[in-house]
């Protein structure tokens, strides 16, 4: 075992040295093969899984891809914990086979960005929809060092909303010909993001509009993010925009268009599999977040779990860090979860 708690320590340095953005993780995926071997089971851009044993099919993941912080790219999200650890428990598990089951290793490029790395697999990857499970651990703060944490977490979706006013020069201000969309458009963010409620969220991020300073603004364009803790509330505040956006057309009298584009979908545990994995492991659960995560676009029964990391730095923070002793925790839940399939899998 200590051979492998050497190499995961190498590969978390290694792979922090090279961090890269969403689907430009070349450097991170040839460090994988010259790692892991050439006998890789499928690749396809930058995403690639390796597959040991033959017999039920599952899925075990981690991620690629790191974000941009400051002047750098840095892996503030934890994912070169999750390589480390599961690159480590694919050398381990490739010489203490697991008999009955054929584990795909799924190292999957941009979980942080658009379009989605889940997504681009669940497409690509013919065999995926005949895996019985799929399994993934995340990095969380504000948690004991090492504890599991079953979370639900919000579905994702984005929006555009185009306002369409009439641009006058600023000395027709006065006139009736005049509908500032600006004006518009502050209606709006003062509705929508002063919204506040338990069951979603949604909240204009950027506005950009106007055509001149002498004039009024004839044209005004918001982004921003729905989330959802469960689909019925994904829905209603879907339905609740629009709303929002009809009211507001009507007193204001600039033409709103409402554009709706869903991303993730919640992302909630398989209960069946939560069941049983909570007689394998002390898992903390009912903890329920805003956050999203693409692993909810995998069409199989799933389980997603936290491992805590101690300390209150937020992830993502650009100082955002995970220590070595965690890293083993989560390569060592690998190992027992793989040991453990025939309780949790059935034919």
């Amino acid at each position: 075992m200590l051979k492998y708690l050497k190499k995961l320590r190498q590969f978390k340095r290694d792979l922090n040295k090279i961090a890269e953005l969403s689907w430009q993780e070349e450097k991170t995926k040839n460090y994988i093969v010259r790692n892991l071997g050439k006998d890789f089971y499928w690749t396809k851009k930058t995403a690639l899984i390796y597959k040991l044993g033959n017999g039920i099919p599952v899925l075990f993941r981690a991620e690629l891809d790191a974000l941009p912080v400051k002047s750098e790219v840095k892996h503030v999200c934890g994912h070169s914990a999750h390589l480390a650890a599961l690159m480590a428990a694919y050398l381990y598990l490739k010489n203490h086979p697991i008999k009955n089951f054929a584990i795909y290793f799924v190292f999957q490029p941009s979980e942080e960005s658009y379009p989605s790395g889940a997504e681009f697999i669940s497409k690509n990857f013919a065999e995926l929809k005949k895996c019985q499970a799929a399994f993934a651990f995340h990095v969380a703060p504000n948690f004991t060092a090492g504890q599991l944490v079953e979370t639900t977490l919000a579905s994702g979706d984005y929006f555009e909303i185009k306002i369409q006013g009439h641009s006058v020069h600023i000395k027709d201000k006065n006139t009736e010909d005049a509908k500032d969309a600006l004006i518009t458009a502050s209606e709006l963010i003062q509705k929508i993001n002063h919204q506040k409620s338990h069951r979603w969220i949604v909240n204009v991020g950027t506005i950009k509009g106007g055509e001149a300073p002498n004039k009024i603004a004839g044209q005004t364009i918001l982004t921003g993010d729905i989330r959802a803790l469960a689909e019925p509330n994904r829905r209603g505040a879907y339905q609740w925009l629009k709303t929002i956006c009809a009211e507001i057309q009507k007193s204001e009298g600039a033409k709103i268009k409402l554009y709706y584009y869903k991303g993730y979908p919640v992302l909630k545990n398989d209960p069946k599999l939560l069941l049983k994995i909570k007689r394998i492991f002390k898992i903390k659960t009912n903890i329920k977040s805003f956050g999203t995560e693409d692993f909810s676009l995998y069409p199989i029964p799933k389980i997603f779990l936290h491992v805590g990391t101690g300390g209150k730095i937020k992830l993502h923070a650009d100082n955002f860090s995970v220590s070595s002793a965690v890293v083993q925790k989560i390569f060592s839940y690998w190992v027992k979860l793989a040991g453990n399939l025939n309780k949790l899998v059935n034919s």
